[in-house]
């Protein structure tokens, strides 16, 4: 079973912060993988440059699987690369990758005009990471933007399960609750851009969870309730191949059985009336 870390970041980070950012990055992914030996990691990443790059690059050297997530078909999403080292490097990086192209995002009255077809995209790709993750990697300067598919934006999607312009009721229906996969871990980092420093009171390089019912953790521990749900996903599992064989000799399709066997009447009549047609 996977432990599956979602990242999030900025494209534009200072060279000079790299190398302890790439630390920073190793020492979460080692610390995870002590504290729950028994849970695979895996890194879901767009590989954009930037932050993207950076995670991808740190959990390839633990032999992290990457899960590769593409907002649009790769020509398109090239046009978005700064040189053609860059996009050199994501098609290597693509080569025999698990890779995921996410679909074109159908258009309505309630995002024409709010998000251009290209925003809608990496919007649904924010949405994506952030559904697909127990944990958001996020190398962000804490400030809050209006840039809707930015990284503030995917936190914020994160934490409270709003998007603006994206119709997540209407574009994502596979989400069973708001809030419940909300843990963020935030490296606070710096921009290369006038005005690129950390949000007032953030320090580059500091780090802490991030939840919707706790805020910021002072202390850098993650909050008691969601190390708990981790390590009981990390019992499940043990369970899971402690009994293997049992569960393959004892286990039977339980809707099959029910149906023939126990069914509540409406589920029979409804079996009935399919069977006719």
């Amino acid at each position: 079973m996977h432990l599956t870390i979602g990242i999030t970041g900025h494209r534009n980070l200072v060279a000079e912060e790299v190398p302890a950012l790439k630390l920073k990055v190793r020492e979460l992914f080692l610390q995870l993988r002590k504290e729950y030996p028994d849970l695979t990691l895996q890194l879901v990443t767009p590989l954009a440059e930037g932050a993207d790059r950076l995670a991808a690059d740190v959990a390839m050297s633990l032999g992290i699987e990457l899960v590769i997530v593409l907002p649009m078909p790769q020509a398109d999403y090239e046009e978005d690369f700064s040189s053609p080292e860059a996009v050199a490097q994501l098609r290597e990086s693509l080569d025999g990758a698990r890779v995921i192209q996410l679909p074109q995002v159908p258009s309505d009255k309630e995002t024409a005009g709010v998000l251009t077809d290209r925003q809608l995209q990496y919007a649904q790709l924010g949405v994506f990471v952030s559904n697909h993750c127990q944990i958001l990697l996020a190398l962000w300067d804490g400030k809050a933007t209006k840039e809707v598919a930015g990284t503030a934006g995917v936190v914020n999607y994160h934490l409270f399960s709003i998007m603006p312009g994206y119709s997540i009721v209407k574009l994502s229906p596979n989400l069973l609750a708001n809030n419940e996969n909300d843990l963020c871990y935030h490296i606070s980092c710096s921009r290369d851009q006038p005005d690129g420093q950390p949000e007032a009171g953030l320090k580059p390089l500091e780090s802490a969870w991030l939840t919707a019912a706790h805020g910021r953790s002072a202390d850098n521990q993650m909050p008691t309730e969601y190390a708990t749900m981790l390590h009981r996903l990390q019992d499940y599992d043990i369970d899971t191949s402690k009994y293997l064989d049992q569960i393959k000799a004892e286990s039977f399709d339980l809707l099959h059985i029910g149906i023939q066997k126990k069914a509540v009447q409406g589920i029979r009549a409804n079996q009935q009336s399919n069977n006719e047609e």
